[in-house]
């Protein structure tokens, strides 16, 4: 045999004995409590496996031991959501395994609810908190209030108002940047309670700067809850009938139904107010156009021209809001726009029985799960809509001869006059953008 030939055998048939003698060494990289920045997009963590190895031949890495693929510089790689897994690791002599686990505990992200928000002295509001994150990392979140005098928030982050001021709440998670809330005191409302002995509005009560601090609450609430959203119109109907400390007067509307100006069956402001914001001072007159006899702030008087329920024809009446005009006033200021349109059941003529899909009120459906608050309520000539309900009762918010109110009804009670006063319930489910962050009912269920 010539020299070189058997050179070249020995070195193969060493290179064969190192092989099948050689050891691999695993070392998994820690992946477990990383910090955020490290966690991919879509919830997979990157893992290295990296490989110590003492021979001259190709290693191949699996997860599965049947698709392989090759190591790179001393490592191979993987995207990972959390478990566990086994890592093979082969070359031409031998195939090795390994099992570890990826845990990673992480918040991705923390929001809150609100960024500004008005009390009334001891009304509440409930700060919710959203998270996303993978794994189980702690959860805590606790707050602190800058002016304790003005507000304090307690360990479920239920702000109560307590004095006229402002302060901010902190809300401090785990890991994570703080989120704030600027808490604004004011005794300019009052807490949400139903008070059917509430004074009327009288004509000009709050001046200019009191009716913008009144605009800005509102306004506040239905962005804050999201315009459009079952959540923001239950702020609406829930400030006008229970924030505010008068009731809003009943107004039979002049227009819509005859052609009192101008040959149109339209008037604005009488009865009705299809406009964002509250008709209390004379700075609101330039949102109206269509007047029959003068423009008139809510409260101020107004001349009847309806004999509806023994109301003399010609007599003064302060001026407010009727049953459609302050249900049509409620969702437009929330964010929907039904058009101002009124409460009658008439063929061919669209109205707000025709703006939800309407059931017939029931003791049945009123004990079903069907319907929600934030739905339109009422009967032929009246509509009104559901501002709560509990165990037992339904809250009915609505303008009549009494005022803009809201009232309370038994829905368990099959004799309760809630079969008779109404005869069907509108869902708006497709009217609203969504429900938002909404409750059944105000601040005794917080």
């Amino acid at each position: 045999m010539k020299k070189g030939k058997l050179i070249f055998l020995c070195v193969i048939y060493i290179l064969i004995i190192i092989g099948s003698t050689s050891k691999f060494f695993l070392t998994i990289e820690e992946v477990g409590n990383i910090s955020y920045g490290k966690l991919n997009k879509d919830d997979t963590t990157t893992v290295t496996i990296n490989i110590q190895y003492n021979n001259l031949f190709k290693t191949e890495c699996s997860l599965d031991g049947i698709n392989w693929k090759d190591e790179v510089l001393g490592s191979c790689t993987y995207d990972l959501v959390n478990g566990n897994y086994t890592i093979y690791i082969r070359n031409l002599n031998d195939t090795i395994s390994k099992d570890f686990t990826v845990q990673v505990n992480q918040i991705k992200s923390f929001d809150i609810n609100l960024s500004k928000w008005y009390l009334a002295p001891d009304e509440t509001v409930k700060i919710l908190n959203k998270m996303d994150y993978v794994g189980n990392p702690d959860l805590k979140v606790s707050y602190k209030s800058d002016d304790e005098s003005v507000a304090t928030v307690d360990e479920n982050g239920v702000v109560t108002g307590h004095a006229n001021g402002t302060t901010t709440i902190h809300v401090i998670p785990q890991g994570f940047a703080e989120k704030t809330v600027e808490i604004i005191v004011t005794d300019i409302i009052r807490k949400q309670e139903i008070d059917l002995s509430k004074p009327k509005l009288t004509c000009k009560q709050y001046n200019e700067e009191e009716e913008a601090l009144l605009e800005d609450i509102l306004a506040t609430r239905v962005s804050q809850r999201g315009e459009g959203t079952r959540a923001a119109l239950l702020e609406v109907i829930r400030f006008a009938t229970m924030n505010l400390k008068q009731k809003i007067p009943y107004f039979y509307e002049h227009g819509r139904l005859l052609p009192y100006y101008k040959g149109q069956s339209k008037v604005d402001g009488e009865g009705r107010f299809y406009h964002k914001g509250l008709y209390l001072t004379d700075k609101d007159y330039s949102d109206i156009t269509y007047v029959k006899e003068k423009k008139a702030t809510w409260g101020c008087p107004l001349t009847n021209y309806d004999d509806t329920d023994g109301w003399a024809v010609g007599s003064k009446r302060p001026n407010g809001l009727d049953c459609s005009g302050f249900v049509t006033w409620s969702l437009y200021n929330a964010g929907l726009d039904p058009g101002d349109i009124g409460a009658g059941i008439i063929e061919d003529v669209d109205d707000m029985s025709d703006f939800g899909d309407k059931h017939n009120l029931t003791y049945e459906y009123a004990n079903s799960n069907d319907y929600k608050v934030g739905d339109i309520i009422g009967r032929n000539g009246h509509v009104a809509l559901i501002a709560g309900k509990d165990d037992e009762n339904i809250y009915i918010s609505e303008s009549l001869l009494y005022g803009v109110r809201t009232v309370t009804y038994s829905y368990t009670d099959k004799k309760s006059k809630l079969y008779t006063n109404y005869e069907y319930i509108g869902k708006l489910d497709d009217k609203y953008v969504s429900d938002g962050d909404y409750t059944d009912m105000w601040q005794k269920n917080d």
